[in-house]
């Protein structure tokens, strides 16, 4: 028996026991169509004819989440704190059960706080008898009927959606092998219509396109047996669209009298496999005439490829190297000291921890036992085997024998050059200091004849003072080769302390200015940022000279500006611009080097020793900065530096 009808019929027998039986007799009925009422699942609940709740089933409570006490005795729409207050409801019990005394599937949706969104079936009635009048009122939950029948709506919807935006042809098959449906990609490749395609026999479509006999057998014969068919190679010749190679895939639905048929198009791709198969036939005849050597190993170390190359280089025949098997050895011709740093590398990219293309160099031992170096790059990759492609190592090797054999003659040359260097070094600092012992004695004999020149003639004073230019000159040569020599043999001591290096500038400029003054030219200290820097002050003020002095003597009218900010929060940057004559472009790349002079300094008025710039570059770099310049020929140029704002020891090494 139907819930719905259980219902009706206790609701019947309890409105007729409620009318015919006597008091006691009525009261037992009663009680009995009570515990009736609270067998059944479904809610129920028992009012009077003022809607006020005279009981519930305890399915009621259950669903509802509520007690007896909050519900009996209370007017329906107050119960649950007023969530049976439901305009639905009202007109059920106030406007349509009045007049009709019963009412069957009266629909409500509504949301309860506590149990969630409901879909319910009221079902009413009226119960008259001798006593006051009763309304019973059973409640069906649908709410998951309803939710399974839009589910199931929006699953067909899905699943068609999705069928037509597959782009691989797709059409079902009935029992008898007749199209029940297709989507839009088997209309539009294959040029048919739905009114020409539905409930159409297969063989039958596109004027017996599809009479294909692979076709037949997949559908009459291996289907049946399998039930589901993967990849079902069939080339065939339609009219309209011409030859198609076609994989097949068909399945059996087991509830449902249906066969799936998807149809992948596979012409290009196999026409493009073929094109592939042309190519690479033409690659291997370049491969073939190239100098290097180019190799494929499969996953487990098996030469799969190899270029006519690699018997030039090594010797040996390819059936050699690939017959060739030893415990010992990797590669029959990998040099022993090389073997087992080739064969760790070559376990690891194989294994796949190394993904990148990897460059490597090695010996190699040729079968006439010469050693040659190599140079070899690998990477992964996948080479056509005679079934299928597989997956492995492209090897390729270069070689670079005669340029290591280059680099090393080079390297013998540079350590030669090193020792030379040295040596000259050593030599200029003996000689710088030899040179001082009798410069200390001419300057003392200058001290006796600077106090008896008033006696001079004035030929004999400027004799004089042609000897002091030329010893002073004689005493910054040796000053400045005594520095290159201590800074390249690492005698060169700083000292570092704090410095406030707007102040520093700032005294460096004026003692400047009197230079400057002398030829007329401005010195201009344009910006000037107060920071605290660590650094050697001596070698921070001999730097600034250096700079000030060489932008002075080049300018011969105009200014000369420096300027002094913080570059970052841990560079501050020092610039040294001048109006001068600037440095020729071919003469830019060699500033810095040690004697390297722009002009003659015999027929030049400028003169200087072309160690200036040299000592100040290495005296820059030791104290952590760079230098760079900018310069343009009659248009002037700036010399300019960094310098950390904390000074870092290991700088110096």
């Amino acid at each position: 028996m139907k819930l719905k009808n259980l219902k009706g019929d206790i609701m019947n027998g309890a409105n007729y026991l409620g009318k015919k039986m006597n008091e006691p007799d009525a009261k037992k009925a009663y009680e009995y169509a009570e515990g009736i009422i609270n067998t059944v699942r479904e809610p129920l609940i028992v009012l009077d004819g003022k809607l006020k709740v005279i009981s519930a089933s305890r399915s009621f409570y259950n669903v509802f989440k509520t007690k007896p006490e909050e519900v009996e005795g209370k007017f329906i729409y107050e119960i649950g704190k007023k969530q049976w207050d439901i305009p639905e409801l009202r007109e059920l019990l106030e406007k349509v059960l009045p007049g009709k005394s019963a009412f069957n599937d009266f629909e409500v949706e509504h949301d309860f706080v506590g149990v969630g969104r409901k879909i319910m079936l009221l079902n009413a009635r009226e119960i008259n008898g001798d006593k006051p009048k009763m309304i019973l009122l059973a409640i069906e939950d649908i709410t998951e009927q309803k939710r399974d029948k839009v589910e199931a709506i929006m699953a067909k919807e899905y699943s068609e959606s999705l069928v037509n935006t597959m782009r691989e042809p797709l059409i079902v098959l009935d029992k008898d092998l007749r199209v029940t449906s297709a989507n839009s990609a088997f209309y539009s490749i294959f040029k048919v219509n739905e009114k020409e395609t539905r409930h159409q026999l297969i063989y039958d479509l596109g004027n017996g396109q599809w009479d294909i006999p692979e076709l037949k057998n997949l559908l009459e014969k291996v289907l049946p047996e399998k039930k589901l068919i993967i990849d079902f190679e069939v080339e065939h010749t339609f009219p309209d669209i011409g030859r198609k190679i076609m994989l097949l895939n068909a399945r059996q639905l087991d509830h449902v009298p249906l066969i799936l048929l998807a149809i992948e198009d596979i012409t290009q791709r196999i026409n493009a496999e073929k094109g592939l198969e042309k190519s690479e036939e033409k690659l291997k005849m370049i491969a073939d005439n190239i100098s290097d050597v180019l190799l494929f190993y499969d996953k487990d170390h098996n030469l799969v490829y190899a270029n006519s190359a690699i018997e030039k280089l090594t010797g040996y025949s390819v059936p050699e190297i690939t017959r060739f098997k030893s415990k010992d050895k990797f590669i029959i011709y990998l040099h022993p000291d090389d073997n087992e740093r080739i064969k760790s590398t070559w376990d690891e990219f194989v294994s796949g921890k190394k993904s990148e293309t990897k460059n490597i160099e090695f010996r190699i031992v040729t079968k006439d036992k010469k050693t040659k170096w190599i140079s070899s790059s690998i990477s992964h990759g996948q080479s056509k085997g005679e079934n299928k492609n597989q997956t492995g190592i492209y090897v390729v090797y270069h070689d670079i024998t005669q340029k290591r054999e280059s680099e090393e003659k080079i390297k013998d040359q540079l350590e030669q050059l090193k020792e030379l260097d040295t040596a000259k070094t050593d030599f200029m600092n003996v000689v710088s200091h030899e040179l001082k012992t009798p410069l200390t004695a001419i300057y003392a004999n200058l001290e006796l004849l600077e106090e008896i020149k008033s006696n001079f003639s004035e030929k004999n004073i400027n004799n004089l003072n042609a000897l002091r230019r030329n010893s002073n000159q004689l005493k910054f040569l040796i000053d400045n080769i005594l520095e290159i020599a201590r800074i390249q043999s690492n005698k060169f001591e700083l000292n570092i302390s704090e410095v406030d290096l707007g102040k520093c500038i700032e005294f460096i400029v004026n003692e400047m200015k009197i230079l400057a003054d002398r030829k007329k030219v401005k010195l201009i200290l344009e910006e000037n940022s107060s920071i605290k820097i660590s650094t050697d002050k001596t070698r921070l003020i001999e730097i600034m000279n250096n700079l000030i002095d060489n932008a002075i003597k080049f300018t011969d009218k105009g200014e000369v500006k420096v300027n002094v900010t913080k570059k970052d929060e841990n560079n501050v940057l020092i610039e040294v611009t001048d109006t001068g004559i600037g440095i020729p472009k071919d003469k830019q790349s060699k500033l810095f080097e040690k004697f390297y002079q722009i002009h003659n300094p015999l027929k030049s008025e400028v003169g200087g020793t072309g160690l200036g710039l040299s000592i100040t570059k290495q005296m820059v770099e030791l104290l952590g900065g760079e230098i760079n310049f900018k310069s343009k020929l009659d248009e002037g140029s700036t010399f300019y530096f960094t310098l950390p704002i904390r000074y870092i020891k290991e700088v110096k090494k």
